[in-house]
């Protein structure tokens, strides 16, 4: 259970991880690690040693489940300089993983990704800001937020990559434009090494052929609409289609 003084529970202080597994069996679990491992060096928490050990325990059973691992600097005085603080708290929660959409709409909302944060492009704890942007986009009365750089470039969804298509070409938004770089969206520039990591604007994302998003819990996704406009045929496109269906593939592969 976690403490009410835990830095976590108080101030946001962990990173986290959210996986796939089946059987025992966690899908591109190193990328994970790696990506966690950067996240706890800047925050500086050191990675409690039976970690792995906990993610393989905790993978065990039957099915395919989502693994959330959260890692926070556990207990501590109050304060926001962590100055004396008890050993890294673990936590792992799962749960089933639900059906993908057939497809997404989307709103370009008004927050904003900070490309410049200390934390940007890290799986750091805190999405209040991803919330109000769902918020936002539901009210509107589409599925996602697509939110801007402080410059005004394409970024990100609330806990999505984005990709579009332009005449059979891939394009997403680098890491510069402040996205946090998903394992999804690897494994996508993987299949299409000819994918171009371009500061995109939402114009270009308008007169895009196709677009999707990608995360590790609904993997590759058609985004149909943004702002009430049809994105190329406003159906799922044929690149969007072709990389998804090698996705599943992949998981089927790795998984078993």
């Amino acid at each position: 259970m976690i403490r009410s003084d835990d830095r976590g529970f108080l101030l946001g202080d962990g990173a986290f991880e959210t996986m796939r597994c089946k059987d025992g069996k966690v899908f591109r679990l190193t990328q994970h690690l790696v990506r966690l491992q950067r996240a706890l060096e800047l925050l500086r928490i050191t990675t409690p040693p039976d970690l792995l050990e906990r993610i393989v325990q905790a993978a065990k059973g039957p099915g395919e489940r989502i693994l959330r691992l959260t890692v926070t600097r556990g207990p501590a005085p109050l304060g926001l300089l962590p100055t004396i603080t008890s050993p890294p708290t673990v936590a792992i929660v799962q749960g089933p993983i639900p059906p993908p959409p057939a497809y997404l709409t989307a709103r370009i909302v008004s927050g904003r990704r900070n490309e410049k944060a200390a934390g940007a492009g890290h799986k750091l704890l805190g999405y209040a800001e991803s919330i109000l942007g769902l918020f936002e986009a539901r009210d509107a009365g589409d599925d996602e937020a697509i939110f801007l750089d402080t410059e005004g470039h394409l970024s990100e969804a609330s806990a999505s990559n984005l990709f579009i298509v332009k005449n059979g070409r891939l394009r997403t938004p680098p890491r510069s434009c402040g996205i946090l770089p998903g394992i999804t969206r690897q494994i996508v520039m993987e299949f299409e090494p000819q994918t171009e990591e371009a500061v995109l604007w939402p114009e270009d994302l308008f007169m895009a052929d196709e677009a999707f998003l990608t995360s590790s819990i609904r993997g590759v996704v058609p985004l149909l609409k943004v702002n009430g406009r049809r994105i190329g045929t406003g159906r799922p496109g044929p690149k969007t289609l072709e990389i998804a269906g090698r996705w599943q593939r992949l998981i089927r592969l790795e998984l078993g």
